[in-house]
């Protein structure tokens, strides 16, 4: 969501963990969420190719709808209320 928000507004967040854990570490605020999405990049071809052929798309579709309905149900609707 970093990503997004950036591409779209082109304004940096310094709220998430991977920020957080690079300035930590005295190192460059990118490195660490350059590192992670290459990860989630390894582990989603991975997995990909491990499902059968039918099931790719229904699995792709699954993780952006939910995804994105758990980051808005949790992070703009609901969390706030649960977890002040």
């Amino acid at each position: 969501m970093l990503t997004v928000d950036y591409i779209f507004t082109g304004k940096k967040s310094m709220s998430g963990d991977e920020m957080r854990l690079a300035r930590f570490f005295d190192i460059n605020i990118w490195t660490i969420h350059g590192i992670t999405v290459i990860l989630g990049i390894i582990i989603l071809f991975t997995i990909l190719h491990l499902l059968p052929k039918g099931q790719v798309l229904t699995f792709i579709s699954a993780g952006l709808i939910g995804g994105f309905l758990g980051f808005y149900l949790w992070l703009i609707k609901f969390g706030q209320y649960i977890l002040p």
